[in-house]
């Protein structure tokens, strides 16, 4: 993380004084970026009494949520400081893409058999017991479908409020991977260890 932090630094420093960021620090900065985002799939993976954390799909997830936020940070931020639709369009495809990609991945991973009845007895806690209902409204619906919606309507330029739907699927979407990370923690939680 502390080598993403560096490499952003770097970027920003740039961008303000130079106007443009060489490649090396763009690829130093991806690269960094993408193993900052995943390092905490190694880290869910040593906690060895749940099972559920111990997907090999969860790297992945960190990985796709990633795209989410960052793609959603930089539309708003983009809307809210006039970019151009060079900077726009992409993040906007990129949110649409990894949302898609996102809701595969959480549909396929709760409708898969799963591995051992720990694991069982936690997705079903996630979709059918006491966190369903967040999870299918508050994750699946307002947090990917939801913004999936918007942001295809955007880029097929079918709305006339289109800023205020960009906006709204950035928001939902960021929303929708803050009730995700908490439902699955203690889903995860909620299987007893004995």
């Amino acid at each position: 993380m502390l080598g993403y932090g560096g490499f952003g630094s770097v970027w920003l420093l740039c961008g303000i004084f130079r106007g443009s960021v060489p490649p090396v620090v763009q690829w130093f900065a991806a690269a960094f970026g993408v193993a900052s985002a995943c390092y905490s799939a190694f880290l869910f993976a040593q906690a060895k009494g749940r099972d559920s954390w111990q997907s090999p799909l969860f790297l992945w997830h960190l990985l796709i949520q990633a795209l989410i936020a960052g793609s959603a940070t930089i539309l708003i931020a983009g809307i809210a400081t006039d970019a151009g639709p060079e900077v726009l369009r992409p993040a906007l495809v990129i949110l649409l893409a990894s949302l898609v990609v996102g809701l595969a991945m959480n549909l396929g991973e709760v409708a898969l058999p799963h591995v051992s009845e720990d694991v069982r007895i936690a997705t079903q806690a996630l979709t059918a017991g006491r966190f369903s209902r967040r999870f299918w409204g508050l994750v699946i619906c307002v947090g990917l479908v939801t913004p999936i919606v918007l942001a295809a309507l955007v880029l097929a330029s079918a709305v006339p409020m289109a800023i205020a739907f960009a906006i709204a699927a950035a928001v939902l979407a960021l929303a929708g991977l803050w009730w995700f990370e908490e439902l699955w923690v203690r889903a995860g939680q909620s299987v007893p260890l004995s």
